[in-house]
């Protein structure tokens, strides 16, 4: 029993010695600062802010593509975010902004793009066995926002 009670006291002293952490204790001051009503920046509601009429306030812009008729069977994906390494394209398929298949009508599409995206991939996939995807590349440019395709 007498060890048993020796043994308690002497984890609880132990404990208690590292329990204390053994450090110096470091004064923690707080200085004052002095401020001035100057000192305070206004805040400016959204209600408050004003712009010109001719600014629309959008973040992106419209590209329109026309997808020329086809009587060849293909399926086209165009996608924003791609890089191409040695002449090969890596696409990233979630960025694709329109997934389709050629027709036998010339088709029209509107996509909208963010201020970011200024370069489009499209790859186009014949609908036949063993076949490779033509790859055409678009970027914007300052006045043309129109995409013409043809296979």
């Amino acid at each position: 029993m007498k060890t048993h009670t020796s043994i308690i006291i002497r984890l609880a002293i132990c404990l208690s010695i590292v329990g204390c952490g053994g450090a110096k204790e470091e004064s923690n001051t707080t200085k004052a600062i002095e401020t001035s009503e100057d000192d305070f920046v206004s805040i400016i509601m959204t209600n408050e802010l004003v712009s010109e009429p001719q600014f629309d306030l959008l973040s992106g812009y419209d590209v329109n593509i026309e997808l020329k008729s086809s009587d060849k069977n293909a399926f086209i994906n165009i996608c924003s975010d791609f890089h191409v390494t040695n002449g090969v394209a890596t696409i990233n398929y979630d960025s694709c902004k329109l997934r389709t298949s050629f027709d036998n009508k010339d088709q029209m599409f509107t996509i909208n793009l963010s201020v970011q995206e200024t370069k489009l991939i499209a790859q186009i996939w014949p609908v036949v066995e063993n076949s490779t995807p033509t790859t055409v590349y678009w970027q914007q440019s300052t006045d043309d926002e129109q995409w013409e395709i043809e296979i």
